[in-house]
């Protein structure tokens, strides 16, 4: 776990976090980040990077640092890691299932250009692959992943079991960083150590996401701005 060590070192810490919110420059936040600690997470963006570039480059490194971290774990732990990736999705996810309405970003990743344009389609696919979802309406996403993650999940003792539940929650909602740390430091065991720091991970994700699409629609148009 040394690499994972070396990488909650690396990781900005509130300091730097207020030094960027109070930069109102979109670019100026970028080259601030990406020297701060954010870089792996900025590398396909750039000074002329839309909000629907910022929202598929962050969505891009959440799911390739989420595989790497996977590849940490012993094989059994794999599936449950790499599942991870579909968590920042889950929104889009249910407002297209519910509604039709997919999000613009989506047109720019292959991952969901590749799959059906219509609802109900989609879902008939998804479930090839995530049958718990069968058992849940579109408004129950969140349910239905829950199912997925403890289906995927190796048995553990009933301790770690209720560690790795409101670990698996912090996905959903991203947790506190103060507990999530706390779990990192006191749990022995690998797979629980890279929960805690994927729930880490998962709040670095919400958090330039946030700031960047923010700063990219203030320069952009109205016209633009309702269209994103």
């Amino acid at each position: 776990m040394t690499r994972l060590h070396a990488r909650i070192a690396d990781r900005p810490g509130d300091h730097e976090r207020k030094r960027l919110v109070a930069v109102d420059d979109f670019g100026h936040f970028l080259q601030l980040a990406a020297r701060g600690g954010f870089g792996p997470w900025l590398r396909n963006l750039g000074t002329t990077s839309g909000p629907h570039g910022v929202e598929f480059a962050l969505r891009e490194a959440w799911r390739g640092r989420i595989d790497e971290l996977a590849g940490w774990l012993p094989a059994r732990w794999r599936p449950a890691v790499r599942w991870l990736r579909l968590a920042p999705e889950l929104p889009m996810l249910a407002e297209f299932l519910q509604h039709g309405r997919r999000a613009a970003w989506t047109e720019l990743d292959k991952r969901w250009t590749r799959l059906p344009a219509e609802p109900e389609a989609l879902r008939a696919n998804l479930i090839e692959g995530w049958p718990e979802l069968e058992r849940f309406g579109n408004d129950e996403l969140a349910q239905a992943w829950l199912a997925r993650a403890r289906a995927l999940r190796p048995s553990v003792d009933a301790r770690s079991a209720k560690t790795l539940e409101a670990l698996l929650e912090a996905q959903l909602e991203p947790g506190r960083a103060g507990w999530l740390m706390r779990v990192f430091r006191r749990d022995p065991g690998a797979p629980m150590k890279v929960f805690a720091y994927t729930g880490l991970e998962r709040l670095d994700f919400e958090f330039l996401r946030g700031q960047l699409v923010r700063r990219r629609l203030q320069i952009q148009p109205p016209q633009e701005r309702e269209a994103a």
